[in-house]
């Protein structure tokens, strides 16, 4: 049901990266000039509580000379660390690894937006059921019969730089879909319990029948 496979990088990624690269460089003129703003408004500030010396515009430019120098001591952290950051990523494309979890499907049940997590799926292959989804598959609404979900990491393996869900293959009708959730009854069942352990147990989607009738009936006293 699941294959874990590492490989090369493919062009597409390596300019998806490159892509990267030029983005993070853009932001660079950005910072340096945030830097000289915020630098010049600590200078005024300093100006202004020489020649006023007025407690509360002391008290005033004070406090906000912290967070001032807060911002700065952000945007500066972040110079510095842009450099190396550019570096490793350019290192990345040249000898990266793409770590490739192959997921096969035969059917599967849609569980819409649980949680305000985005999409889950109980997907069945080969008698086993799992659950996949959520936040990493955004954007993801349908499912074909494999899907493949892709990290691209250094070639130590030990930093993922970019991620991404692909649906491949031949498109899937889902065989349910729940568009509120999860009915309370499914949450409280050994299949359930099974399903959030995240690895593949043998079942099939029938199983769920009975809860997907209480879900259909759910629907029609509410319609």
């Amino acid at each position: 049901m699941i294959k874990v496979y590492d490989r090369v990088l493919s062009q597409s990624e390596k300019k998806i990266l490159r892509k990267h690269v030029t983005e993070t460089k853009s932001e660079i003129p950005k910072n340096i000039r945030s830097a000289a703003v915020l630098t010049l408004i600590l200078v005024s500030f300093v100006v202004l509580v020489y020649l006023f010396t007025k407690t509360w515009l002391i008290v005033l430019f004070v406090s906000a000379s912290f967070f001032i120098i807060w911002l700065l001591y952000n945007v500066i952290s972040d110079l510095l660390k842009l450099p190396k950051f550019l570096n490793k990523k350019r290192n990345v494309i040249e000898n990266g690894v793409v770590r490739v979890h192959e997921i096969s499907i035969d059917r599967y049940v849609k569980i819409a937006n649980l949680e305000d997590e985005g999409n889950y799926f109980i997907a069945e292959y080969k008698g086993m059921l799992n659950l996949i989804g959520g936040q990493e598959f955004l954007g993801v609404r349908d499912l074909k019969n494999t899907i493949e979900k892709i990290e691209i990491m250094d070639a130590q393996k030990t930093e993922i730089f970019y991620e991404t869900v692909k649906s491949t293959g031949i498109e899937l009708h889902h065989y349910y879909s729940f568009e509120k959730g999860v009915p309370n009854t499914l949450i409280k069942s050994e299949i359930w319990e099974n399903l959030t352990n995240r690895k593949p147990f043998a079942g099939r989607l029938e199983e769920l029948d009975t809860f997907i009738a209480k879900d259909k009936q759910h629907k029609n006293n509410y319609e």
